[in-house]
């Protein structure tokens, strides 16, 4: 994992420092209005000083809440700053805005110079002064700058000369980054080489005591308990496009002879056209879709008929079989067409608009059965619909989950909006609703022992556990036929995976880990080698064997290469650039020690965190309180942004920007 870490460093920190850099230590926000310098500012409370220059509590508190709305942004949970304290998250800010001083100090002995008419043309490429087209907006520069009739445009001005003579110096140590054409080459080849392997999965059952078993249940019984259930009636538009004739007359021609990799690639909507329509080696599972378990029933060499699930079409061929020996399972080697039709965008917005009709006639009458007739449909009834239905008496199983999350907060007698499946659109009426009821131990004790199964599955020890396990393992066998012999009481099965991408993801195969672990793992074995153990996101660890390795193909290198190349590219000579900021970052900050001393205020940080008193060591480095702020883009005594056009109190105005 670590050789993995240092061969990709540099497209992991392009994420991570294109958000550093532009954000935390070039520019960190102009603020329209302010019009105070930096120097200018009391510091009231300080988290650091760097040499003479204190970072506001402020500061340090309006950066924590960026990250906090950033990770919530991105569908996580807003975090506390406790929590950002102790997953490593707090220091990180600390971090930037210390190096953002750095960077500040030694930009001010750069010594750069800019006139007043430059720093307003800079000034006027600030996403405030755009238009919806990213074009300067004059109305709302002129705006803008006759709102600042008392603003100070000394401080204003220094705040912009400030951030650019900052991007100017880093401007300066990335000049070096070079990027060549062989680089960019061997990046692609790594991108587009694809790998095919058997691997097993070491995962020893666990089997929890009966402590365990009712401690899971002592620590949340309503988990456990009958949700509530709902009786509904309900009426449907469809949405489903007709059947296209293309399916058909592909059917026909695949069973005329013709190839059907060739016909894959030219009709075919999905990922695997470009491979033929190759689903690798696949085994029949439970609770599969319809339209795979159509599949299973085809003899080799047989094409099925058109196979409608969610509105897509699949055509299927079996080009091969095998029987497990020992289990007697079949496994299938196949190809699919997926045809995915659409509905014209006027047709959509007609059934649509049908669908709203319906809700409004019901809600207004509070008779379903009356808008549905009005309309010329039928009114059907479902019942046992709860959070947790899998499935539905006669709908869609596509459609289950959409149906059901637009119901389950209805009371009895409340009629639905439109509810969108991918199938059909859904009014419904709330006819009945179960209550939920707390369920006891022994009617629920294998989901509750599987939930304390994966509790114990989730911890440290039991990962570290199952790693050594299949390091022993690995270490005692010479290839997974070994494995299986040496160690049966694992219950090993050996997996086989269609050819992959570092990219892609093998769920469908029955592997649940990152590829680019897998193709770390194979790096520079021969095909039969075992290699491993690679970590699996459930507590897993895989051991791999590499069945073939296949470059990118002539194919890859026409029609992916040049729209790539640059793409590459730019992503390689952001990555060297960035690197080289990180170095130069790190070199000032060793340098600090010497000119500039670093010193956290522990008190003020742990206040802020809320994570107790400051360490032993660090009690004498609450000093600092009386010099001038850094820029922070935040006020001292508070996070909250000032209002537009504050004025500062101590500053004389110069001539400001002319209105155009």
């Amino acid at each position: 994992m670590l050789h993995w870490m240092r061969k990709h460093m540099r497209w992991i920190l392009i994420i991570i420092m294109i958000m550093v850099i532009p954000a935390f230590v070039v520019w960190g926000g102009f603020r329209k209005g302010s019009g105070k310098s930096k120097r200018e500012r009391k510091a009231q409370e300080v988290v650091a000083t760097v040499g003479s220059y204190p970072i506001a509590a402020a500061a340090f508190r309006r950066r924590l809440n960026d990250e906090a709305s950033r990770r919530a942004k991105y569908g996580g949970e807003r975090p506390t700053y406790k929590q950002m304290a102790l997953d490593g998250t707090a220091e990180r800010v600390l971090d930037t805005l210390i190096d953002s001083v750095l960077l500040e100090i030694e930009a001010d002995k750069a010594g750069f110079n800019f006139d007043n008419d430059y720093l307003s043309e800079r000034l006027k490429e600030d996403p405030s002064f755009q238009d919806e087209n990213g074009e300067f907006d004059p109305a709302v520069w002129n705006q803008w700058v006759s709102s600042q009739e008392n603003a100070n445009w000394n401080a204003i001005y220094a705040d912009v000369s400030n951030r650019l003579s900052r991007e100017m110096l880093l401007k300066q140590v990335m000049a070096p980054a070079r990027v060549t054409d062989s680089e960019i080459r061997e990046q692609f080849i790594e991108n587009y080489t694809k790998l095919q392997i058997r691997s097993v999965a070491v995962d020893p059952e666990i089997e929890p005591t009966e402590d365990k078993i009712q401690a899971q249940y002592d620590e949340n019984p309503t988990r456990y308990e009958r949700p509530e259930q709902r009786t509904v009636e309900y009426v449907t538009v469809p949405l489903t496009p007709p059947r296209p004739p293309l399916a058909d007359q592909l059917v026909e021609r695949l069973r005329a002879g013709e190839d059907f990799a060739e016909l894959a690639k030219e009709h075919s909507d999905d990922v695997l056209a470009r491979q033929g329509g190759d689903m690798g080696w696949m085994k029949e599972r439970e609770n599969a879709p319809a339209n795979l378990a159509a599949l299973f029933k085809l003899p080799v060499g047989a094409v099925s008929d058109p196979i409608q699930a969610g509105g897509v079409y699949y055509i299927y061929a079996v080009d091969e079989e095998k029987i497990d020996e020992e289990s007697g399972e079949r496994s299938v080697k196949a190809r699919q067409i997926v045809l995915k039709p659409a509905l014209d965008e006027a047709e959509k917005k007609a059934r649509e608009e049908q669908a709203d009709r319906i809700v409004a006639k019901a809600k207004e009458t509070g008779d379903l059965a009356v808008a549905a007739a009005d309309a010329g449909l039928t009114v059907k009834t479902v019942s046992g619909v709860s959070i947790e239905s899998m499935e539905l008496d006669g709908i869609p199983r596509t459609d289950v989950y959409a149906l059901r999350g637009g119901l389950v907060a209805l009371a009895e007698g409340e009629i639905s909006e439109a509810l969108a499946g991918r199938e059909n659109l859904y009014i419904a009426k709330v006819t009945a609703v179960a209550p939920a009821v707390l369920q006891p131990l022994e009617d629920v004790r294998d989901k509750v022992a599987k939930d304390a199964s994966d509790a114990i599955r989730r911890t440290p020890e039991r990962r570290e556990e199952v790693r050594s396990l299949a390091q022993k393992v690995l270490d005692q066998s010479g290839s997974l036929e070994d494995a299986l012999k040496k160690f049966p009481e694992l219950g090993l099965d050996i997996k086989e995976s269609k050819e992959f991408k570092r990219t892609d993801w093998l769920f469908a195969d029955g592997v649940q880990a990152q590829t680019s672990e897998i193709f770390a793992a194979l790096e520079g074995k021969e095909p039969g080698v075992l290699a491993g153990p690679v970590s699996g996101f459930g507590g897993q660890a895989y051991l791999v064997e590499l069945v073939k390795r296949i470059p990118p193909s002539e194919e890859d290198w026409e029609s992916e290469w040049p729209e790539q190349e640059k793409q590459l590219r730019d992503r390689a000579l952001s990555a060297k650039r960035n690197m080289l900021v990180m170095d130069y970052l790190a070199a000032l900050r060793e340098g600090a020690g010497r000119d500039n001393p670093v010193l956290r205020n522990w008190a003020a940080i742990n206040d802020i965190l809320g994570i107790g008193p400051e360490p032993e060591e660090a009690a004498a480095d609450d000093e600092g309180g009386e010099a001038a702020a850094v820029d922070d883009g935040a006020e001292e005594t508070a996070p909250e942004e000032p209002a537009a056009g504050e004025p500062p109190a101590d500053k004389t105005i110069p001539e400001e920007p002319a209105a155009e």
